[in-house]
């Protein structure tokens, strides 16, 4: 796993990457955590979420997509990859439906470059160690990269 210490969305702005993903609940909430300056600078990826449908527990393990056209004229993807059935206080976080998402990327995405934040350590409470090693070992035919804010995140691996 790559590491960059920049802001993932001035770094998808930049067209560094080809997809990004995030944790992403079922029930189409977007109102704390990483998903609020996602929305803010991608609006067409909280309306991707809200084309599915609200609790719809079959969209575990799966994703859905938004194609950006990036302030340099990059095409990304973003992904709302759905490994949370609940939200709020606690652990949300579903690593089996992370691992299914994962499979399914490496497949799609295979010889892209895949970014994200400590996707299912903040707001959805998942444990960063079990994530991290799960990426690391399922994202094998794509370049990945975690994007951490400030040095003090990386304490998280």
């Amino acid at each position: 796993m790559d590491i960059k210490l920049k802001n993932i969305i001035t770094a998808a702005k930049d067209g560094e990457f080809d997809v990004l993903i995030h944790c992403q609940n079922i029930y189409h909430s977007w109102g704390k955590g990483f998903v609020v300056p996602l929305s803010i600078a991608f609006p067409d990826a909280k309306k991707a979420d809200l084309a599915t449908k609200k609790g719809d527990s079959s969209k575990l393990g799966t994703y859905s997509k938004a194609e950006i056209i990036t302030t340099s004229k990059k095409e990304i993807m973003i992904l709302n990859c759905y490994c949370q059935k609940s939200y709020g206080q606690g652990n949300h976080f579903i690593l089996e439906s992370f691992k299914k998402v994962l499979k399914s990327l490496n497949t799609e995405f295979k010889g892209k470059r895949i970014a994200y934040p400590l996707i299912g350590a903040g707001r959805a409470g998942g444990s960063w160690s079990e994530i991290s090693k799960i990426i690391d070992e399922t994202l094998t035919d794509v370049k990945h990269c975690l994007y951490i804010l400030d040095a003090s995140q990386q304490s998280h691996q």
